[in-house]
């Protein structure tokens, strides 16, 4: 059942254009290579040019587990999702729940609000949906999404505008990341 509505909502996110260009991972005919060949290419171009190239790494903590399910299905709604297939993933996505156990001792039974379910046909289109709208939110920089992963870069013509820039779009970030109940790992942010 899974793959059978799998293929139909990716169909019509990719037929309507509705998932962002910018968004490598999970994606038929992309890969790390292509998205890492690009990055490569508009670098060397800039290094070529005379220009210097600014870029900032992150990376979603827990991202699979971050997908808010009351987020999610505002987004399937607002792009078009609607009747008895926004009703069958609500219930899919509904009535999970966990408990944990330590040295033989359980804790109570608590429902789970955010996340798709791991391993699953559907968890990783349902992730890219939630975090879709993320490069919507970037004004300055250049954007490239490999799942969870965001580099955000931008060529150097003059440093102090460049910093500023690249801290507006942080700023955007951190603002949509606040919104949608998602988190970016301090440890895995690198800057360059």
């Amino acid at each position: 059942m899974e793959k059978i509505v799998f293929k139909y909502i990716f169909n019509f996110f990719r037929d309507n254009f509705t998932i962002s260009i910018w968004q490598s991972g999970f994606m038929p005919g992309c890969s790390t290579v292509c998205q890492l060949l690009e990055i490569h290419h508009k670098f060397c171009k800039a290094i070529a040019d005379g220009k210097e190239i600014r870029v900032v790494f992150l990376d979603i903590t827990r991202a699979f587990d971050r997908v808010w399910h009351a987020g999610l299905l505002h987004k399937l709604r607002f792009a078009g999702v609607r009747g008895a297939l926004l009703d069958w993933l609500e219930d899919y996505l509904r009535g999970r729940f966990q408990r944990v156990c330590i040295n033989g001792m359980f804790s109570e039974w608590v429902e789970i609000l955010a996340g798709v379910p791991q391993g699953s046909v559907l968890g990783p289109l349902l992730f890219l949906i939630f975090i879709n709208d993320l490069a919507h939110v970037i004004s300055h920089t250049n954007i490239r999404l490999f799942a969870d992963d965001t580099c955000l870069f931008i060529t150097v013509d003059n440093r102090d505008l460049a910093l500023a820039k690249i801290n507006e779009d942080l700023e955007s970030i951190f603002s949509w990341s606040n919104d949608w109940l998602v988190s970016f790992s301090p440890p895995k942010t690198k800057g360059l």
